[in-house]
Order: C-alpha cells, then structure tokens, then sequence
C-alpha cells in the first residue's frame, strides 16, 4: 500500500502542498447545514482532515460503490472529500478529473504501477492536487472533524 500523506487545505481555504486540511463549517442559517461544503459550528472553524492515500487502478466494475454527481468545473479534492463525508462515506476517489466516488473500502485492483498516472488535474483544484487518471483512482482518506 501507498505511503499515507497529509493533503488538503488550510484553514483560509487556500491550497497547501502536503500538510493542510479542507475547511469545513455549517451554515447557522440553513436547515440543511451546508452551504457550499462549508459547515459552521457555534462560531468555530472546524476543518476536515484528509488524507491521500495513492493511485489506484481501477476495473469495468468500479472499486468504489458510489459515484457523486458534481460537476466538472467545480470537481476538486476539497469538493469530492465534503461530499463523500456529508454522505458519511471514509474514503473518496477522483478518477480522470471527472469523476468523484465514495466508498467504505478500495484496492480490489491494486495499486497502479506509476504514481505519475494519478497527476490529472482538476479544474476546480490547485496545480498540486491529484484527481487521478484513465482508469485510476487518486484515493483520499475522510479522517475526523477538527475544531
């Protein structure tokens, strides 16, 4: 398995290299409490750790159970994370930059033989992200909400 490295975003919203996290905060306002994959919680900020886990292949039978609707022009790891958390889902995908997938396990297919084939990237995401390739899935850890 892949070496587990620490991706995402800052606090600010503004992408990092390696070391940063996804914000995350519910709207007071709304009753669905998200509004653009933010959430607010009593006036605090709270981020969502995630973390890329590698490049994975994928098959006819995808490896993950789930594929989220987002479209491409907002697709990003920050996007594809939120939405796969709302959905209580541990581990999200992004496969070719046009896909965004959920799932509770992943690896059926293996790991890909080249790191470089999950270099693809998102519209919606910085020059540093990974959101996969033809056939492989970038994978990202969902870890816990943190204050």
């Amino acid at each position: 398995m892949a070496a587990t490295k620490k991706v995402g975003f800052d606090c600010t919203g503004h992408y990092g290299s390696v070391n940063s996290y996804l914000r995350v905060s519910r709207h007071p306002y709304k009753q669905s409490n998200r509004v653009n994959n933010h959430f607010f919680t009593d006036d605090k900020r709270t981020v969502l750790d995630v973390r890329y886990k590698g490049c994975y292949r994928d098959g006819f039978v995808s490896d993950f159970e789930t594929m989220i609707p987002v479209k491409r022009e907002y697709l990003g790891v920050q996007s594809c994370t939120g939405e796969c958390h709302l959905k209580g889902y541990p581990f999200a995908a992004i496969q070719d930059a046009k896909f965004c997938m959920c799932s509770r396990q992943y690896g059926r297919y293996g790991v890909a033989e080249d790191e470089n084939a999950c270099m693809t990237q998102c519209i919606a995401g910085s020059e540093n992200e990974k959101c996969g390739g033809p056939w492989k899935n970038a994978v990202y850890e969902i870890g816990e909400l943190i204050t």
